[in-house]
């Protein structure tokens, strides 16, 4: 089973922005933008657990 198209993009665009606000709170010291980052990468795992768990449910 592939992923549905719209819920690849969001992985895709949650890492890279996960990516971007890791630098920016790096260089700016940001705390708002670490929990940001956190968040997105969060998101980002929680679509790859769902994408795991419905593999298991239709294989």
């Amino acid at each position: 089973m592939q992923l549905h198209p719209f819920t690849f993009a969001i992985f895709v665009i949650s890492i890279i922005l996960d990516i971007f606000f890791l630098i920016f709170a790096i260089c700016y010291s940001d705390k708002l933008f670490v929990f940001i980052a956190i968040l997105l990468l969060a998101a980002a795992w929680l679509i790859y657990k769902e994408y795991q768990l419905s593999l298991d449910v239709f294989y």
